[in-house]
């Protein structure tokens, strides 16, 4: 004996009916001759939650499921909207802790010390140049020496710088032999 089968439903506008919760997976497993086993989970995103499983006959999961799974669907719709925002609001504080990073490193940049340039490099080695030709003037030799740059610092002057340091060690040594003896 063949059962009719009813071709006419409105499964699917009670469904659009309910509020829009991710995607849902209906699993249906025939439990025993007239039972029914119906699993529907909801999926948003990466995000799934357990699944809700009705059990009843095919005449009360008629009357009943839609009722069941009203409230459920429009938990888990308001859920995913604050998972959704609780994720932006973590993207957005992760570029902001990025952006002051960025910022802190550029205001570091900016606080070093700025390159000199080549007026107010040579302005300051004329100034060393006659401090050290005073000091020279005065038999302090010593002092004058330790003001002396490096070459590193005035490459271009490497020659005159190590002239001076030569005479001015000359000066030192025959000052301190007069002192010695």
């Amino acid at each position: 004996m063949k059962k009719k089968i009813r071709m006419e439903t409105n499964f699917f506008t009670q469904v659009c009916a309910l509020p829009r919760a991710g995607a849902w997976k209906l699993t249906i497993n025939f439990d025993g001759e007239q039972g029914l086993l119906v699993s529907v989970l909801f999926e948003g995103g990466t995000t799934a939650l357990a699944p809700l499983v009705f059990k009843g006959t095919a005449a009360e999961l008629d009357s009943g499921f839609f009722g069941a799974i009203a409230a459920p669907a429009e938990n888990t719709a308001k859920l995913f909207v604050e998972l959704q925002a609780h994720l932006e609001s973590l993207e957005n504080a992760k570029n902001d802790l990025k952006n002051r990073a960025a910022a802190k490193s550029a205001n570091a940049a900016a606080a070093k010390p700025k390159v000199e340039d080549k007026a107010e490099k040579k302005k300051r080695y004329d100034e060393i140049i006659a401090k050290a030709k005073e000091l020279n003037g005065q038999c302090k030799y010593a002092d004058a020496l330790a003001l002396l740059p490096s070459n590193e610092e005035f490459p271009d002057k490497a020659t005159e710088l190590d002239g001076l340091r030569k005479v001015l060690n000359e000066r030192n040594r025959q000052l301190s032999l007069l002192q010695t003896t």
